[in-house]
């Protein structure tokens, strides 16, 4: 992301995740009171998503100010500044900007890419909850507890290296011999694999439930609706998973532009960045915020168990 065209894009931005974390709140907010349990999947699926949108929104805001930022420092800032005075005083202050520069980058950095794994944490969790209205769906003897605990615990696996991957490589880029640019590679190369690596995951995921459960009729149209309700809106995460995975890969908006002037390429850049959240986060978050949704994964999670 070129922080400083965004122009308008970071405040738009932080509105829209700000509704959408709005309404993540109110539905948690019913669930807490129609339900005196603890925590369960249900919860947890709109507490992940509301810690995107909150991190989304505190991002969002410290990229426009940044974008700000970097615009007075490069207009008070000359790099071939010697006007005969003390030099080494320059030359000082000159390394001081450029530290506290490339420290806020990676300050950014973080903010930007941290909502990545949450999202795809709660990409992995939304995929458990399809499994198991998958096999609630279906009339069969096998057990749906044993197949629960194995997708379970596949998702508990998952988040527990996604995260430590996450640790180790932000451990990596604040190391004071680490650059910028080699640190941001590497987490965009890490994201480009899990947001390719899942859906490829799932696929076979699907293969395997569609073929083992093949010969068991489905219990109910009510069950056969719930399948189909999961499956959309995992349709919809995946899609956006693999379209923010082709960014990550690509880098295209950042070399794609051709506009005739900055002032173009910087508004047409501000509209991709838009886009690009609306598809891969914004709709898929709001899809997941549906009340038939979330009853979905409830009653799938209490199916599993039965």
């Amino acid at each position: 992301i070129i922080f400083d065209e965004l122009g308008a894009a970071p405040i738009i931005l932080a509105l829209l995740y700000l509704y959408v974390m709005g309404v993540a709140s109110s539905k948690l907010s019913k669930m807490r009171k129609a339900s005196t349990g603890g925590l369960n999947t249900e919860k947890l699926f709109v507490m992940t998503m509301l810690l995107a949108c909150v991190t989304r929104v505190m991002g969002f805001v410290t990229i426009g100010e940044c974008a700000l930022n970097l615009q007075s420092i490069r207009v008070g800032y000359d790099p071939h500044r010697h006007d005969g005075g003390d030099s080494g005083a320059d030359d000082d202050d000159d390394y001081r900007q450029d530290s506290d520069q490339r420290f806020y980058d990676k300050c950014v950095l973080v903010l930007f890419d941290f909502p990545d794994f949450v999202a795809l944490s709660a990409y992995a969790l939304l995929a458990v909850v399809w499994a198991e209205a998958f096999l609630a769906s279906r009339s069969h003897w096998l057990s749906a507890r044993r197949y629960r605990q194995g997708f379970l615990m596949a998702y508990l696996v998952f988040n527990a290296a996604l995260y430590m991957a996450q640790l180790l490589l932000y451990g990596a880029l604040f190391l004071p011999s680490s650059p910028t640019g080699w640190a941001a590679r590497a987490l965009y190369a890490a994201l480009t694999t899990v947001n390719f690596g899942l859906p490829l995951l799932l696929a076979a995921l699907f293969m395997y439930l569609t073929v083992s459960f093949s010969g068991f009729p489905y219990r109910t149209e009510r069950a056969l609706r719930r399948q189909a309700l999961a499956g959309r809106a995992l349709l919809i995460w995946t899609a956006g998973r693999v379209c923010w995975g082709a960014f990550a890969l690509t880098a295209a908006l950042q070399y794609s532009l051709a506009a005739s002037s900055a002032a173009e390429k910087a508004a047409i850049y501000s509209v991709l960045i838009v886009a690009l959240f609306l598809v891969t986060e914004l709709w898929p978050f709001a899809a997941a915020l549906d009340d038939d949704v979330l009853a979905v994964v409830g009653e799938a999670a209490a199916a599993a168990t039965a």
